[in-house]
């Protein structure tokens, strides 16, 4: 079983609880949009807290593009970092492009370990 929420300006409007091979039964044709609502932990008598969910999905967010922007430096051809740190960063990078996609708990985000620098 999986829950699914129907999203209509930022706010949950229906909540249901179904099989997934059995969604498309459920889908009706009003306005909003269908999402699967595991990470939201999404049930009717709780939809409200999706705001909040939300909200610190946006922080997550915001917080992994600044981790990624201070690493930035280290992608460009001359930098003075060693080809082995180069790939351990790639990796870290990798790892924090794809955060937002493993997350299950908004209050306990497991980060990506930032790799000491060296330099060639």
């Amino acid at each position: 079983m999986a829950n699914y929420a129907k999203v209509l300006d930022g706010k949950i409007i229906k909540v249901i609880v179904a099989e997934p091979e059995f969604f498309d039964t459920f889908i009706d044709s009003s306005p909003g949009e269908w999402v699967l609502a595991s990470i939201f932990d999404v049930t009717p008598e709780n939809k409200n807290d999706v705001n909040r969910i939300r909200a610190k999905l946006v922080e997550i967010r915001t917080q992994r593009d600044q981790l990624l922007a201070d690493t930035d430096w280290l992608m460009v051809v001359d930098s003075p970092a060693s080809d082995d740190c180069k790939q351990t960063y790639q990796d870290y990078r990798a790892s924090l492009r794809s955060l937002p996609e493993h997350i299950t708990d908004v209050d306990a985000v497991v980060w990506p370990v930032k790799p000491a620098y060296i330099a060639k």
